[in-house]
């Protein structure tokens, strides 16, 4: 074997070497996930909080029915938007002063004070029927507004989290990117495969 064919067995062999390295350097950047579950975030249609008012999802199956999807050539999957908490139901001036402190906040509980005293006296807060009636009125109210304002915190909480992935996405859009599935693959008894399509 000659000099220049010993060089050139030797510079292939270099070559083979460093593409061997560079593909193993290449699947240190890259992972293969097969489980939802070893994403860095995932989240599921079904768990999306239902608000036609302020969430819109467009699942691309259906003929355009609505106005957004008519006036709009975009293509949106998601849109959210983020509501604005809304104000508690004033009491009305009959029980005001028997609330405890707390009645304005929808996470709160209502609660009653049973007597106040007033000029030497206790009074019962179920002295007076008209006082009682009052409460139950705006009690009921008051629930419904808190039910609504559930909704709206959940709303919120979707648009935070959604809002914290945009700029997750943007910091690292060289290595990250959202996909949307639609649909499962996996194999049965198998659980390292269970990935959206």
């Amino acid at each position: 074997m000659s000099e220049e064919n010993i060089i050139i067995d030797k510079s292939k062999n270099n070559a083979l070497a460093l593409f061997e390295y560079l593909k193993d350097l290449s699947l240190l950047w890259v992972k293969n996930i097969t489980n939802i579950e070893n994403y860095d975030w995932s989240y599921y249609f079904k768990n999306i909080p239902d608000d036609s008012e302020n969430i819109f999802i467009s699942y691309r199956d259906r003929v355009k029915t609505d106005e957004y999807e008519e006036n709009s050539n975009s293509k949106v999957i998601l849109s959210v938007k983020k509501p604005e908490f809304e104000k508690c139901p004033e009491p009305p001036k009959s029980i005001k002063k028997w609330l405890n402190v707390g009645w304005e906040i929808y996470s709160n509980q209502i609660s009653i004070k049973n007597f106040i005293t007033e000029n030497n006296v206790n009074i019962s807060f179920t002295n007076d029927k008209i006082r009682v009636s009052d409460y139950a009125k705006w009690s009921h109210q008051r629930s419904e507004w808190q039910s609504k304002q559930i909704k709206i915190n959940d709303v919120r909480d979707f648009f935070n989290e959604l809002f914290r992935l945009h700029v997750d996405l943007n910091r690292e859009s060289e290595v990250s990117e959202l996909i949307v599935g639609n649909g499962f693959i996996n194999i049965n008894n198998n659980e390292k495969i269970n990935h959206p399509i």
